[in-house]
């Protein structure tokens, strides 16, 4: 089985080598776990080796993002039309963000929220960057809240699952459990190919919240205990003995 690294060595060591290179990821975790961040630094670690890499966005604006990136000194904005793709799935709740999308962007830029669209929008950018790649979704919860339809963001997912196989893309899709109910996070973890946990648990008096990953399901053989996981300057950081 072709594995792609997460950019995370002890995650790495997790899984094994990395994540399926035509598989679909689903990263499980609450608001403020670093599910998102371990997204990016995936996207990262494609962008910068030159692989081809397709970001949909859905939390956050375009500029918000690359400030984020940024933090960790990982500057996106070079692969940006070259190797890079990004889908604005964000700004057009907003018609100030929108407006200010450069002319450039706007192929890229939903205009309205339409899952046919953004299928559209993913296909087209990943066909023209061509096959063996990396996706990230951050994060189909916004999905489920603006379209209040689980059934139809529940066929968008396994339609982007479908494609991207094809094309040998490695996706990972971020999801908060608590934003929608119980079955839709099940049925979206069943069209998954394999899943990834992040916690916060009570940590001792002066430690605080203390983050924690594991491995839940995967194709390939992996450690599925918990393991904890740190914010750094330079990213995620896994400890793994």
């Amino acid at each position: 089985m072709e594995l792609r690294s997460t950019g995370i060595s002890g995650l790495d060591k997790l899984l094994r080598g990395g994540v399926p290179a035509d598989g679909l990821t689903l990263l499980l975790g609450d608001a403020g776990t670093g599910k998102s961040l371990l997204a990016h630094q995936f996207l990262w670690e494609g962008v910068h080796k030159e692989e081809n890499s397709v970001f949909i966005l859905t939390e956050t604006h375009r500029e918000a993002i690359t400030r984020l990136f940024m933090d960790f000194n990982w500057d996106i904005t070079k692969y940006e039309g070259k190797n890079l793709r990004i889908i604005e799935g964000f700004t057009f709740s907003y018609p100030d963000f929108l407006a200010k999308i450069e002319e450039e962007d706007r192929e890229f830029t939903l205009s309205a929220l339409n899952l046919d669209k953004l299928i559209h929008l993913l296909t087209t950018a990943s066909i023209q960057l061509g096959e063996n790649g990396r996706c990230i979704i951050d994060s189909i919860s916004d999905l489920f809240i603006l379209l209040g339809n689980d059934i139809r963001v529940l066929r968008f997912l396994r339609r982007a699952k479908v494609f991207l196989a094809g094309e040998n893309y490695s996706t990972i899709i971020t999801l908060d459990p608590q934003t929608q109910g119980t079955v839709a996070t099940r049925a979206a973890m069943h069209i998954a190919d394999g899943i990834i946990e992040i916690r916060l648990r009570e940590g001792k008096a002066d430690e605080g919240l203390q983050r924690e990953i594991r491995v839940r399901a995967m194709p390939q053989g992996h450690d599925s205990a918990w393991h904890s996981l740190n914010i750094t300057p330079k990213g995620l950081v896994i400890d793994v003995k």
